[in-house]
C-alpha cells in the first residue's frame, strides 16, 4: 500500500461497506462512521489477497453469506479491532493504583483475599504486565494479588501470553523493572525481551467480547481497567459496557478509563477520585 493514496487497495462498495460495518457494530459495538471505509479496505485487503479475491466485495460475501465464511469470522474481526498499547501508558493510573493500596496492602489482601484486578481490554499485554511488575515487588512482604486480562481478538492474546517484546516496545519500562522482570534473548532472540515466570505467573488471559459473552461474576474486582476502548463505541454500547463492567467491582473498586473518555453522562455509581478514575460507591453495589 502506498503512503500517499488509496489506488492500490482493493474496492469496496458503499453497499458492502455497510453490511461490513453493521456485523462489527452487532459483533464488537465497534461504531464505523463513513469516514472509515479506507481503514477497513487497508485492514481487509491483505487477508483477501491471501483468499486469492479480487475485490473486498468478494471477502464480504464470503464472511456474511457463505458457510465458508463461518470460519472466517473470527479472522475478520481480528483484522478490524484495534489494539494500540504501551507499557506504562499513562502511568499517573498506576501511581494512583499503587498509593490507593496504602503502606501495608499485605495485612488486607493476602493469599485468602488476593487483591484481583481486570485489564478489560488488554491487547498484547502491555498493560497487565505493567501491573504485573509493579504489583510484584510487594508480593514479599506477603501481598497476593491476581489479574485477569481478557481481549475480543484472538491473535493479541497469543501475542500476549508468549509475553515477548522488542526493544523499542520496553523503552517505556524504568531500568530497575527491566533488570528484575526482564529476560534478554540470545542468539535468534537477539534483541529481544520476554516477561520473567515469576510476572507471569500472576497474569491469566482469556479471549472475551464485552458486548456479547457472560462476563465475571459481580462485586470480583478490586479494580478494572477500561481504557482506550469505550472511544470505539456508540453512546448506547458506552452506558451498557461501563454499567456491566463497573457492577464487577468490589464496593469502594476503582474504575480506570482512558484519558480521552468520559462516563459522567451515564449517572451510574461512580464517584470520581481523579482524571479517568472512579470509586464504585459501596451501597450500591448489585
Amino acid at each position: 500500500m502506498s503512503d500517499s493514496g488509496t489506488t492500490d487497495l482493493l474496492p469496496l462498495s458503499a453497499g458492502s461497506f455497510t453490511r461490513l460495518r453493521d456485523a462489527i457494530h452487532a459483533e464488537l459495538g465497534i461504531d464505523l462512521g463513513p469516514a472509515k471505509l479506507t481503514m477497513l479496505r487497508a485492514r481487509l485487503q491483505t487477508r483477501a489477497r491471501e483468499l486469492g479475491l479480487q475485490t473486498l466485495d468478494e471477502y464480504c460475501t464470503l464472511v456474511l453469506d457463505t458457510a465458508a465464511g463461518h470460519a472466517e469470522r473470527r479472522t475478520f474481526f481480528d483484522a478490524v479491532t484495534t489494539n494500540k498499547t504501551d507499557f506504562f501508558r499513562e502511568p499517573d493510573h498506576f501511581e494512583h493504583l499503587l498509593r490507593s493500596l496504602g503502606p501495608e496492602p499485605s495485612k488486607l489482601f493476602r493469599g485468602d483475599r488476593p487483591y484481583k484486578i481486570w485489564c478489560a481490554a488488554c491487547s498484547t499485554g502491555e498493560e497487565p504486565y505493567t501491573l504485573a511488575m509493579l504489583l510484584n515487588d510487594l508480593t514479599p512482604r506477603g501481598f497476593a494479588f491476581t489479574i485477569l486480562a481478557t481481549d475480543v481478538a484472538t491473535h493479541v492474546l497469543r501475542a500476549a501470553q508468549r509475553a515477548i517484546y522488542p526493544q523499542a516496545q520496553i523503552e517505556p519500562i524504568p531500568d530497575a523493572l527491566r533488570r528484575r522482570c526482564l529476560l534478554r534473548g540470545v542468539g535468534a532472540q537477539s534483541g529481544q525481551f520476554r516477561i520473567t515466570p515469576d510476572v507471569r505467573r500472576h497474569v491469566q488471559f482469556a479471549q472475551l467480547n464485552l458486548i456479547a459473552d457472560e462476563l465475571p461474576p459481580p462485586a470480583t474486582f478490586d479494580a478494572i481497567f477500561l481504557r482506550n476502548v469505550l472511544i470505539y463505541f456508540d453512546r448506547p454500547t458506552r452506558q451498557s459496557v461501563v454499567d456491566a463492567v463497573s457492577r464487577r467491582l468490589r464496593p469502594d473498586g476503582q474504575l480506570f478509563i482512558g484519558r480521552a473518555e468520559s462516563i459522567a453522562e451515564f449517572g451510574l455509581p461512580l464517584r470520581q477520585l481523579a482524571p479517568s478514575v472512579f470509586r464504585r460507591e459501596p451501597s450500591r453495589v448489585s
